[in-house]
């Protein structure tokens, strides 16, 4: 059983140079709000997407070790 206090279930897609994170796998969902992923050299960078296109937010992943 999932715990609802461990935050937004989260659907994530692997596309050919990154991802794709959102909430929900139906097509408006995605449309409305979704983070896409870009491979880069040191780990992945993000762009958050809202109300069907408009990015309002950056997302960094790194390497750590």
């Amino acid at each position: 059983m999932l715990d609802p206090a461990s935050g937004p279930i989260t659907i994530q897609t692997v596309t050919k140079h990154g991802g794709l994170n959102t909430v929900s796998e139906d097509p408006f969902t995605v449309w409305f709000s979704r983070t896409e992923y870009t491979k880069t050299p040191h780990g992945y960078r993000g762009t958050t997407y809202g109300y069907g296109g408009v990015p309002f937010g950056h997302t960094i992943l790194t390497k750590v070790r």
